[in-house]
């Protein structure tokens, strides 16, 4: 089911990115802080 990170608690949001990368020759993974930055840098929607 896909859902906007609006909707959803943060954490599972930053929990979600970090798997969707895990498999990665170098994982990447960032923090609560690091994911909100990115979302603002972007200028992304949280509600699309």
């Amino acid at each position: 089911m896909f859902t906007t990170i609006e909707k959803v608690n943060f954490q599972q949001a930053v929990e979600t990115w970090n798997q969707g990368f895990s498999d990665y020759l170098l994982p990447i993974t960032v923090d609560q802080k690091a994911l909100e930055h990115r979302i603002e840098s972007l200028k992304l929607s949280k509600k699309l």
